[in-house]
């Protein structure tokens, strides 16, 4: 039986975490201030917040024996916020996305508008942490250290989850009144269930990867706009109450994973596409 260490399992995307790896047979290791006495296999790192505490952990996972075989996968994010994305750069590196507008509603929106990462690109992103810090965690890599960097993650409970899908869900089963904020509800994100990053995250520990940094997410093929959620989810219920506000919450009006690297490097690609999601997310809720 193989020993994970997640770190902040009690958040809900941790909770899953811990159901997935349970299931599969695999022990939760409980993180001990002073070590462990088992050997660790894997560390999952969610939901970085203080970099005080992850710089502390990372301490421990270079020089203590129980994680000297250990990978550790870092779960980050593919997105960055800034009010000026045409001209954001970090180093020499300026944020794109590999794949052209989707929609013709925003074919005047220049490319590098077109948030999210190319898979050549080595920058950090952890919308949790100051992004100063970049520099220092990419101290702590080497050959048993990854990022994941993630796009909308989904499937869990909607009743506190954030994303438009989730919401869209939520307020059909509570009859309530979504509204959609900029774009005339046709921004685009890409989904990705909890379940198929589980089994990204099995599938790089299972392999030896040669690149450290793979973007992980549902991709073109399961990728929807707000206008294209609320028709998905009238497949399995009626659901009409929505309105549009002028208002804009998020300025990128595009956010696609290209997740080539992960697929080349550890043969992983989504497998649970947008009508099983959202007909697993109804059902759940009805429990």
């Amino acid at each position: 039986m193989s020993n994970v260490l997640i770190r902040d399992r009690d958040c809900l995307l941790g909770q899953k975490l811990v159901q997935y790896f349970t299931e599969k047979g695999w022990n939760i290791i409980k993180q001990s201030p002073f070590g462990n006495d088992e050997k660790i296999d894997l560390v999952i790192c969610n939901n970085e917040t203080h970099y005080e505490s992850y710089r502390n952990f990372m301490k421990m996972f270079n020089t203590r024996k129980e994680y000297s075989t250990a990978k550790l996968i870092l779960l980050s994010t593919s997105k960055l916020y800034s009010p000026t994305p045409d001209t954001w750069r970090y180093g020499n590196t300026r944020i794109v996305s590999d794949y052209d507008i989707r929609c013709d509603e925003f074919s005047h929106i220049p490319k590098a508008y077109l948030y999210g990462f190319r898979d050549s690109d080595t920058i950090i992103s952890q919308k949790y942490i100051n992004l100063g810090m970049i520099d220092k965690l990419t101290e702590d890599w080497g050959s048993r250290r990854y990022i994941f960097r993630l796009g909308c993650i989904v499937g869990y409970d909607v009743e506190k989850a954030k994303g438009f899908l989730s919401n869209i869900v939520k307020c059909s089963m509570k009859n309530e009144r979504f509204t959609m904020y900029g774009y005339d509800g046709k921004q685009i994100r890409d989904q990705l269930h909890w379940r198929d990053l589980c089994r990204a995250i099995v599938m790089l520990y299972n392999t030896q990867p040669k690149e450290n940094v793979f973007n992980i997410g549902g991709g073109m093929e399961n990728s929807l706009s707000p206008i294209e959620a609320v028709s998905l989810v009238n497949k399995f219920r009626f659901f009409k109450n929505f309105d549009y506000s002028d208002e804009v919450k998020d300025n990128k009006p595009v956010y696609i994973t290209n997740y080539n690297k992960a697929t080349k490097e550890f043969g992983w690609k989504p497998e649970i596409g947008l009508e099983e999601i959202v007909k697993g997310m109804i059902e759940d809720y009805k429990k």
